[in-house]
């Protein structure tokens, strides 16, 4: 059974869906996000984890902080980019003549954004990642 929605515009979760993504195809942040946490938790849907960490990116990229945030967080973990967001890298790299993607200081990158955008736990992720990096070097 479907859920609910008190809502007089949208009648069933895959109208929502659908209207969902149109908003993430026009690349508006909040719904790039929205799509994304379905996509990563595979709720009403199966679990996708490129098309979430593509989503969590490209609203990322466009400053949103809560993907920003999980974003990073993803790459800490180790989760196995996709070669659609790799791409992405590899085209920014070029330019910055890096062709190294380390997860850390691509997670580094995702916390900067946060804070930039005045979030919180995106200044708490530098500092602990900047912790960590001092307690590497005197071992």
């Amino acid at each position: 059974m479907e859920p609910k929605l008190e809502n007089e515009y949208v009648q069933s979760g895959q109208q929502a869906f659908y209207y969902l993504e149109k908003a993430a195809d026009q690349l508006h942040t909040g719904a790039l996000y929205l799509l994304a946490a379905i996509y990563l938790t595979g709720d009403g849907l199966k679990k996708d984890m490129a098309s979430a960490l593509w989503c969590f990116h490209k609203a990322s990229e466009r400053g949103h902080a809560g993907a920003a945030i999980v974003y990073g967080s993803l790459l800490l973990r180790g989760v196995q980019l996709p070669e659609s967001v790799t791409k992405l890298y590899k085209t920014a790299s070029k330019s910055s003549g890096s062709a190294v993607l380390d997860p850390v200081e691509m997670a580094k990158e995702q916390f900067q954004i946060a804070a930039k955008a005045g979030c919180e736990l995106g200044f708490k992720w530098l500092q602990r990642l900047e912790e960590e990096e001092k307690r590497l070097l005197t071992e």
